[in-house]
This record gives C-alpha cells, sequence and structure tokens, in this order.
C-alpha cells in the first residue's frame, strides 16, 4: 500500500521546476508510504512520477518504485495489492517475460507489454496505478472494480495530474483550492461527495472500475471496464448449494488477502461480520490470528459492548487479542488529527474511531488488517433497508397505483401534518421521511438513495439562506444509468447496487482507506471480492432477505458462537458524550460558525443555532448534522483557506 502522484504536461512550459514541484507532492503522502521514495522523470522532461512506498511484498530495494521494465521504455507508480500475482507471474514467465523482483507491481507491467489496457481485466486485487507508455507517450492508469483505493485527477489544457488524496495534488503550482459551492447539496445529502465530482473546482475522481489513457496531446480516454451485479442470472441451485458455494468464495477471498510479507491481523469489534472473517483466518492459518479492538471507559462491564463479544470471538479461536481503551482524552486529541483527512471530508463521525483502532493496530507491530466493511451493503445489514425491501414487497401493489401526481398532492396536503408528528419514517432512517418518500416518488426519484444519507431535502431548503441550484440526486441518477437494466432488476438488488456503488465507494471505504493510511496500515476487504459479489446476486432475494444478513448467517452459524450470529446489530462506536461536551461543541461552534464559511455556503446562522441548541446533553438528534458540518467547516478552513 502507498502513496502515488503524478505529471504529465501537455502543452506550453509548466512555469515551475516540475521535479521539485512534484517531489514536494509526493512527500505530502509520507503516512502512505514512509519506507521508501522514489521520483521518475522522463527524457523529455515532460512526465514526472513520484511514490511513497509501505512495503508489504518483496521487502528488498528491488521494489523501489517508480518500476521500470527491462529496457526503461515503462514505467508504473502502483498502489495497491494484486492477489493472484503469482499465477500471473508464472503464465508470463512462461512467455518469455523476465522478472527482477517478487512484487506484484512488475507483474502489472509484464502485463502492459502482452495485453496492453485490456490487462484490467486479469487482475485480481484492489489497486490505483498509472504506467508511462514512453515509446507512445502516454499514461495509462485504472482503478479496481469496486474502488477500494482512490485516484485523484487534475485536468486542464496544460496538465494532466493525479494522486492518491487531493493534498498531493494541492501542493502543485498550478492546481488551485478554488472550492465548488454548488455541490454542497450533494455532500449534505451523502454526507461526502459522490464522484467523478470534487469540492474544488480542479480535482476530479476516477470512478471505480475505471481506466483512461492520455497522450501528450492531450486526447484522453475513459472507460468503465467493470460494474457490479449487472451480469449474471439467479442460480438455479438450492439454498445449501448456495451456501456452500458463499463458503467456498468468503474463505478464498480471506485467505489471498492474507499475502504478506509483514506481520498482519484482523479487526475485530464481534460483530458477525468481523467474527467471521478471524474465523476463516484461524482456519487458514496454523498459528493464531492477531486481532485489535477498541472500547471506551465501562466497556468490560458491558455485556453489550464490542469489547465484550470480541473477547468472546477471541476467546473461541484462540487469537493473540489486544485492546485498546480509548480515554475522553485520548478520544479528543483525534480531533486534532482531522483536518488532515478532510482534503476529501467524509462526514461519518466513525472515522475518530477507525483512526484510534488503526493507530494502536500499527503501533502492536501489524502492518495489514482484514476489515468487515462492505457486508452491511452486499448481504442487507442495516436495519431501514431490510424495512425498506419488506415494506416494498408488502405495498408493491399500492405502489404501483401511487402516481407521481398523487404522491405530489400528498406530500403537500400531509406535510404540515407529519412535520407536527415529527416528520415519522417507516423504516427508521434520518432521511427516509414518509414526507421524503412522497416527494422522491412526485418527481420520479428511486426513493432510496443509500444507507447514511443524512440532510433531506426539507432540511435542507431550512438550512441555506440563498436557495442552491443543484440536485443531489443527479449524482445518483448518473451512477443507476450506468447499471444496464437496474429497474428490472429484484428491488432487493436494487437497494445493494444503490450502496455499493455510491455509500460504499464514496464514503465507507475512503472513510477506512484514510483512517488507516494516516497510520500507514493496510486494510484488506475480504467481504468485497467481486467473486464474493458474484454468488450474492445470484442468490433469490427471498432467501437473502428473509432476516437481516439471512444469507450470511446461512453459512455463519456453524462457524461463529450463536450469541454472535443473536446481537444485536450496532454501529462503530462513536462516543457522542464526548463529541458533545461542552467544550467540544464549543470549538466545532466556532468553526462552522466563521463569517466566512456561512459567506461560501450560504447557510442560515439561525437554523445553525438550532442544531447547536439542541446537542446539550450526551445525545442529541442533531449529532451526524453537527458533525458533518464540522468537517465539512474544516475542510474550508484548512484547504480552502489554507489554515492548517
Amino acid at each position: 500500500m502507498c502513496g502515488i502522484v503524478g505529471y504529465l504536461r501537455l502543452s506550453g512550459e509548466a512555469g515551475f521546476d516540475l521535479r521539485s514541484a512534484v517531489e514536494a507532492a509526493r512527500d505530502r503522502l509520507t503516512h502512505r508510504g514512509p519506507d521508501d521514495a522514489g521520483l521518475y522523470v522522463s527524457p523529455d522532461g515532460r512526465c514526472v512520477l513520484g511514490h511513497r512506498r509501505l512495503s508489504i511484498l518483496d521487502l528488498s530495494p528491488a521494489g523501489h518504485q517508480p518500476m521500470s521494465n527491462e529496457d526503461g521504455s515503462l514505467w508504473i507508480t502502483f498502489n495497491g495489492e494484486i492477489y493472484n500475482f503469482a499465477r500471473l507471474r508464472e503464465e508470463l514467465i512462461a512467455k518469455g517475460h523476465r522478472f527482477r523482483s517478487s512484487t506484484d507491481t512488475e507483474v502489472i507491467l509484464h502485463l502492459y507489454e502482452e495485453e496492453g489496457p485490456a490487462l484490467v481485466h486479469r487482475l485480481d486485487g484492489m489497486f490505483a496505478f498509472v504506467i508511462y507508455d514512453g515509446p507512445r507517450r502516454r499514461l495509462f492508469g485504472a482503478r479496481d472494480r469496486l474502488g477500494v483505493k482512490p485516484l485523484y485527477l487534475a485536468v486542464s489544457d496544460r496538465r494532466f495530474a493525479f494522486a492518491s488524496e487531493p493534498k498531493a495534488l494541492l501542493a502543485l503550482p498550478d492546481v488551485s483550492p478554488a472550492p465548488r459551492a454548488d455541490e454542497l447539496p450533494s455532500y449534505l445529502a451523502f454526507n461526502c461527495l459522490p464522484g467523478p465530482a470534487t469540492l474544488y473546482e480542479e480535482i476530479e475522481k476516477l470512478g471505480p472500475g475505471m481506466l483512461f489513457e492520455i497522450d501528450v496531446s492531450g486526447s484522453i480516454r475513459r472507460e468503465q471496464y467493470w460494474l457490479p451485479g449487472v451480469t449474471g442470472e439467479p442460480s438455479g441451485d438450492g439454498y445449501g448449494e448456495l451456501t456452500q458455494s458463499l463458503g467456498r468464495r468468503l474463505a478464498e477471498a480471506t485467505e489471498k488477502r492474507m499475502i504478506s510479507d509483514v506481520p498482519f491481523g484482523a479487526m475485530l469489534s464481534g460483530g458477525i461480520d468481523s467474527s467471521l472473517t478471524v474465523a476463516l483466518m484461524s482456519e487458514a492459518l496454523e498459528e493464531p490470528v492477531r486481532t485489535f479492538t477498541v472500547g471506551y471507559p465501562g466497556d468490560a462491564e458491558d455485556r453489550e459492548s464490542d469489547l465484550s463479544y470480541a473477547r468472546l470471538v477471541a476467546g473461541r479461536f484462540g487469537s493473540r487479542h489486544h485492546e485498546v481503551i480509548l480515554s475522553d482524552d485520548e478520544i479528543l486529541a483525534v480531533l486534532e488529527s482531522l483536518p488532515e483527512l478532510a482534503d476529501d471530508p467524509i462526514g461519518a463521525p466513525s472515522v475518530t474511531a477507525n483512526l484510534q483502532l488503526a493507530r494502536f493496530t500499527r503501533r502492536s507491530g501489524v502492518t495489514v488488517a482484514q476489515v468487515g466493511e462492505g457486508a452491511d451493503e452486499v448481504f442487507c445489514g442495516y436495519g431501514p433497508v431490510h424495512r425498506l425491501w419488506k415494506l416494498q414487497q408488502r405495498l408493491s401493489m399500492f405502489d404501483s397505483l401511487l402516481h407521481p401526481k398523487l404522491a405530489g398532492a400528498l406530500a403537500r396536503g400531509f406535510g404540515p401534518l407529519l412535520e407536527r408528528l415529527g416528520n415519522p419514517s417507516l423504516i427508521g432512517s434520518l432521511d427516509g421521511t414518509i414526507q421524503e418518500h412522497l416527494r422522491r416518488r412526485a418527481r420520479g426519484e428511486h426513493v432510496f438513495w443509500g444507507f447514511g444519507v443524512l440532510f433531506n431535502s426539507r432540511e435542507q431548503e431550512r438550512l441555506f439562506a440563498r436557495r442552491p441550484t443543484s440536485d443531489p440526486y443527479d449524482h445518483l441518477r448518473s451512477r443507476l444509468c450506468q447499471l444496464n437494466g437496474f429497474d428490472d432488476r429484484p428491488y432487493l438488488d436494487q437497494l445493494a447496487l444503490i450502496d455499493i456503488v455510491l455509500g460504499l465507494a464514496e464514503r465507507l471505504l475512503m472513510r477506512v482507506d484514510k483512517a488507516s493510511m494516516l497510520y500507514s496500515l493496510e486494510a484488506r476487504v475480504p467481504f468485497l471480492d467481486p467473486s464474493v459479489l458474484e454468488v450474492v446476486f445470484r442468490t433469490p432475494p427471498e432467501l437473502r432477505g428473509a432476516e437481516r444478513k439471512a444469507f450470511l448467517k446461512a453459512f455463519a452459524r456453524d462457524k461463529l458462537p450463536a450469541e454472535v450470529i443473536t446481537r444485536r446489530k450496532v454501529g462503530f462506536p462513536t462516543a457522542q458524550r464526548v463529541f458533545l461536551a461542552p467544550k467540544v461543541v464549543g470549538r466545532i461552534r466556532d468553526s462552522v460558525m466563521d463569517r466566512r464559511f456561512l459567506e461560501f455556503t450560504g447557510f442560515d446562522r439561525a437554523r445553525l443555532a438550532d442544531f447547536f441548541n439542541a446537542a446539550q446533553g450526551e445525545r442529541s438528534p442533531f449529532f451526524y448534522h453537527i458533525w458533518s458540518l464540522h468537517i465539512l467547516s474544516m475542510w474550508f478552513h484548512c484547504w480552502v483557506e489554507g489554515k492548517r
């Protein structure tokens, strides 16, 4: 796992020392790769590639990057892991290719020589890489299928630049931090900004499962080479056969993610996902798994805490278990790290626990850790999503009769009454209120925008003093239009796909990447192996959705303690009592109510005051709203105003 950056000058002179600029940009990513640093400058000086290395495979100097092929005509800077590299290496050697290292990086180079851009279809892993093809004076790059690893681009008629994080691009003299206020409604809705846009005018994201090619003339080609859940018909196999198939896929996905030349372990919360990962790792290893859990004071006496369940699982599988109990001061200290992560803001407060767990794991001597991200999205693990699917099953006939005009009339007619009742939700989510679902139906939108959606349309109307012009649904619509046959898929598939392409790729995976890589820890996600998704989408919805995570539980029952299978789902601990303590709320209020921030956003000061007035005590209905606004304000002050 590493940090990558690069620059291709398309026209004119750069107007600055390009080598030094890319070197400075590269070193903003030192946290992603503290073990080594490299730089490549093309003979004509128009292309510069930079790399910060976190050594995972072949720890020798032979793994140095940027890396070239034998004759120096191709150069690569690569972030990620290719799990099938050994098999590909043997295949390439049989075809006459010669290797100088034992890295997966070199496999990509030789595969490019053999197959060109089509190589992406052969790669099994998580990755973001860019190859400079010297003879063609061209860059070729790609991002993995589900977007586990990030790649940001800064494109103009004079240059093409890329990096693992926006902060590296912002170190380049010709990349402006000028913000895009028109995207604020999308950030507020999704608690992140869905790609390809970012909150900077000059920076965009390369989407999951995408590749690009660009030459020095500026001619650029982009291609979506993979999309989830768009191939394969429902299986005719019985539930038992499907469960066995899922078990094989998960075991293979877990085992291949243990390929490493450095110590590895697993994050263990005591939930089904992380516990199953530990179980499968234990079966594949001849030694105890190293497991890591974060807890808070008092958790040891709480039988429902992560700490208690993690201890149960660790005891069951004999893992070398490690715990960190966070004091209030340690939790508050995390707030000082947040501006560094806010260059592409994600408003999830759980990043604080991710940060503490990543720091603890890395300081315990582990460089690679498996995590359970993706299981909730893939296996229908969120309560509101499961309730929405069940509701749709029961009301499908009524749903077909609910014409958009009628939905609009109901929303307007019953809106005041619903507001007096507290805007009730039939599915129990912040944005899934009856009024909001009627409004979406009236506009011809999908009623589900993804789990974790925050500010709904009514809340945004009240928040902005001046009405924004952009529509957050445009981002979701563009994603759904890519998924051929989406409208014809079973409703449970639709819900899963929306979460996979938006909430998972843009918010949860990037949250994990930011938190883990800040402490030079590589996180691997076995539940998001494409082979796992394939068997899930072949399984009939009525079998997958009989209960939350029904399909996963069917396999896990023979692996895990019954207490874990029946455990009530809880989110990643975030300690509201600490984050809403008076001194913390005061600090957040000062940042959010800052005059310059309000001028930029157009937020209504009185409405913001309502949020903070309600944040008294240990819990608040506006906790997630306040935190999202806090992260956004840190992004503005740190990366737009430059107050770091």
